[in-house]
Order: C-alpha cells, then sequence, then structure tokens
C-alpha cells in the first residue's frame, strides 16, 4: 500500500496546481479585457 506517488507525477500535479494558481478566472480576465480596451478608446464600451 504505497500512498506516496512517483516522483514524475508528484511534479506533474505540483506543476499543474501552481499554473491553475496563478492563471486569472474568468472575472479577472474580464476585467484586464475592459481594461485593455479602454487604452485604445473605450467610447463604445458602457460599463
Amino acid at each position: 500500500m504505497d500512498f506516496m506517488p512517483s516522483l514524475p507525477t508528484l511534479l506533474a500535479f505540483s506543476a499543474a496546481s501552481l499554473l491553475l494558481a496563478l492563471t486569472p478566472g474568468p472575472g479577472m480576465t474580464l476585467s484586464i479585457g475592459r481594461a485593455m480596451a479602454c487604452r485604445h478608446g473605450c467610447s463604445g464600451i458602457a460599463v
């Protein structure tokens, strides 16, 4: 009964977890998109 995964599996899981933690969620992505659109003229965007 080996409860500890192998080293490659553990490293892959750790890398995927870190990537998911650093990736912004949909709300933050929308905010960043709106902020970037305002730089290029936000006359057509209603908040």
